[in-house]
């Protein structure tokens, strides 16, 4: 107890270096808190922009499909698709469950022409899956079974399209043939997207087969879960169902399957983000050794008192470290005074990307036009992990420095 006080008292007496060190440490921690929960607010923004925008969370197809998707094949259907989706559409842990096809398709406005992916859906059902219905910007959202198409606002720009215009589709049915027809723009909708807003159009799944002549049954489910960590129980499940209804013929994948650019972009960033992490560290680690090896010269005088009033060797290494692990605790309270503060309103506020910058057709994957943090526990803890730690590493050295002066030699400076 006498050590702990002693050490508190040294703290206070050298204010100056005290202040400094504390002041470094609070900023390295205080910089992990931020870019740690900005990084992570950054993957979660990705995740969920992905997911509602292209994946869902599981996926069914036909198990050829895979080996043949870049042609779109309409052939490669899963035959008992609206059964599937009767019997899992009550699930406690589904949110949605929507048949979908997805074809080539040539857009022409009587004068220009071009080329996307068309996709059929089930408009009621996808409220449950994606967020197409809250991106409609113009016009109507579709009606099951009626004719009419969505395009994106991009591509109303460029064919020069409006709500009402009639356009000329053609497409390839599922037996080869060219087929040719025309529909009305019921509405525009508006993701941030290009590769969305400018190469796809959506229509109603019924309306569409139609004219694709297309045999029975969907080329892709999708599958939108109550919350993301349901996922794992939801594949166990829905592995059980496939091999106890149909013998393992149906190919389900979870949505990282889909998004491999994705996953590996993170892995690299991360990697990255550690390198940085590491470099805060040791910066911290090495201001506390300098800072103390000096206060050793410093206070070599009182340590040859110290020692010659009774303190052994191993009380001196112990004070010496109370002295940098209670200016470490300090110093990473106060960082995380500093990072929760800002992660807060960085939680709220959100970092301005800019329309111009969420919207550019470089970005792989979609992105909002601000980034928000998410506040998470792990930082706090690494970080006070890491305190303690370069408390340790930094004041044992010195410490023993400190503890090896001889009383007499001390004393005679």
């Amino acid at each position: 107890m006498f050590l702990l006080i002693l050490a508190f008292k040294n703290i206070l007496r050298h204010k100056r270096r005290t202040i400094l060190n504390i002041t470094a440490l609070a900023i390295n921690v205080a910089g992990i808190v931020f870019f740690t929960a900005f990084y992570r607010g950054r993957i979660v923004d990705n995740y969920d922009r992905t997911i509602n925008y292209l994946t869902s969370h599981i996926q069914i197809h036909n198990p050829l499909y895979e080996t043949e998707k870049r042609r779109l094949p309409l052939d490669l259907t899963i035959k008992d698709s609206k059964k599937i989706k009767n019997d899992l559409k009550n699930h406690e842990w589904i949110r949605g469950v929507s048949e979908r096809v997805e074809f080539a398709i040539i857009v022409n406005n009587g004068l220009d022409q071009m080329p996307c992916l068309g996709i059929g859906i089930q408009p009621e059902e996808e409220r449950n899956i994606g967020i197409l219905p809250e991106v409609i910007t113009g016009g109507d959202y579709l009606v099951p079974g009626e004719e009419g198409i969505l395009i994106g606002s991009k591509m109303a720009e460029l064919l020069n399209l409006k709500v009402g215009d009639i356009v000329f589709l053609y497409v390839t049915t599922s037996l080869n043939q060219p087929n040719l027809f025309e529909t009305e723009v019921r509405g525009i909708f508006h993701y941030g997207f290009p590769m969305l807003d400018k190469y796809v159009i959506h229509c109603s799944y019924d309306f569409i087969r139609e004219y694709l002549n297309m045999p029975e049954g969907a080329t892709k489910m999708m599958i939108m879960l109550k919350d993301r960590r349901l996922i794992p129980e939801m594949m166990n499940y829905l592995s059980e169902y496939n091999l106890k209804e149909y013998s393992g013929e149906l190919q389900i994948n979870r949505w990282e399957y889909f998004a491999q650019p994705l996953i590996e972009d993170v892995k690299g960033d991360t990697f990255f983000m550690g390198i940085f992490f590491f470099i805060l560290v040791l910066v911290g680690l090495f201001g506390i050794i300098n800072s103390m090896s000096t206060s050793v010269f410093e206070r070599t005088q009182e340590i040859g008192t110290i020692r010659a009033v009774g303190t052994r060797r191993d009380q001196t290494v112990r004070l010496f470290l109370f002295e940098t692990l209670a200016i470490s605790l300090i110093g990473v309270m106060i960082g995380w005074i500093i990072g929760f503060a800002i992660s807060l309103y960085l939680a709220r506020a959100g970092i301005p990307l800019g329309q111009a910058f969420s919207e550019t057709e470089m970005m792989a994957v979609p992105m909002g036009e601000k980034l928000y943090a998410v506040l998470g526990i792990w930082e706090y803890l690494g970080t006070l992990l890491l305190g303690l730690c370069a408390g340790l590493i930094g004041g044992i050295s010195p410490a023993l420095r400190a503890s090896r002066l001889k009383i007499v030699d001390a004393l005679r400076k």
